[in-house]
């Protein structure tokens, strides 16, 4: 996404939109100054230096949170293997259980809310967790850039608790399986499904040439994302689906407030709703270690 020399286009610093290199006005938000960025209101929670991003920091979460599971495994059956468990994931059965893996009998019979979010920040093994940060880290970069930490954290967050819900709407709600039928849930891949169906939505409204080769490119990649899972069995297809409508949803129906930033009010609106979506992780956190650490050594 960089501007190389060669190229006769740049990025407006209010709206994103690609407009030419020596324009002075942004045709798309009518800014006079689109080489000056808008400075946006931050919150504490908000309020990263040092050069962290929203997004560096949630693939530090999902980094740390992996490492818990693998030490309630081990807390769980210290005779087993480390390494199968954090390469192949592989018996990581209780780490994953105890630490918040999504289960529709725990959620909606045993009110074991947390791990509607917990879940999304589990990962059965390393090359799970590889591929989701990689994915995270391309597209959450862009989205963040695009649209400011508040709309990409609360669309990331969103999106994983649909994803999971997807799971029990799907199978308890449409194919009314027992709850002991309906298959478990962990990942950031639901999350990263919405962040890519934003973008989609954004760039092909965006109205230049070149955000529509990226969206086009992010929908083909999440396209095969979509027929792989047909033929591998431990894919989620519905948990990505879950995920990735409501970004479909976020790209079509705020496609106005994502253009428009110099409206200081709507910034200020969106970092209280990604304020409470980072709260709510928090929680969800805390509580699925400590229900975690209240059942090591009970198995």
């Amino acid at each position: 996404m960089s501007d190389g020399p060669d190229l006769d286009v740049k990025r407006c610093a209010k709206c994103a939109a690609w407009i030419p290199a020596t324009a002075t006005m942004c045709a798309y938000c009518n800014s006079t100054s689109p080489d000056e960025p808008l400075a946006r209101p931050r919150g504490a929670a908000f309020s990263i230096r040092h050069g962290y991003s929203a997004t560096t920091v949630l693939i530090a979460a999902n980094l740390a949170y992996f490492l818990f599971s693998l030490f309630v495994q081990y807390r769980a059956t210290p005779q087993g293997n480390p390494l199968q468990w954090a390469l192949t994931g592989s018996g990581l059965h209780a780490g994953l259980e105890d630490a918040g893996a999504y289960r529709h009998e725990a959620v909606f019979v045993e009110h074991e809310w947390w791990r509607v979010l917990c879940a999304t920040f589990l990962h059965a093994g390393g090359l799970h967790i590889a591929m989701n940060m990689f994915a995270l880290k391309q597209l959450g970069g862009l989205a963040e850039t695009l649209f400011g930490p508040a709309k990409f954290v609360t669309v990331y967050v969103i999106s994983g608790i649909c994803s999971c819900l997807a799971v029990s709407v799907w199978y308890a709600g449409a194919r009314g399986l027992p709850p002991a039928e309906i298959p478990g849930l962990v990942g950031a891949s639901g999350a990263i499904f919405g962040v890519a169906g934003l973008l989609i939505t954004y760039l092909i409204r965006a109205g230049t040439e070149r955000g529509r080769a990226i969206a086009m490119a992010i929908g083909k990649n999440i396209v095969l994302m979509l027929v792989v899972g047909l033929f591998v069995p431990f894919i989620s297809q519905v948990g990505h689906v879950g995920g990735l409508l409501p970004g479909l949803a976020f790209g079509f129906l705020l496609r106005g407030e994502f253009g428009n930033r110099l409206n200081l009010r709507s910034q200020s609106a969106w970092f209280r709703v990604a304020f409470v979506c980072v709260a709510a992780v928090v929680v969800s956190l805390v509580a699925g270690a400590w229900f975690a650490f209240g059942h090591m050594g009970g198995r």
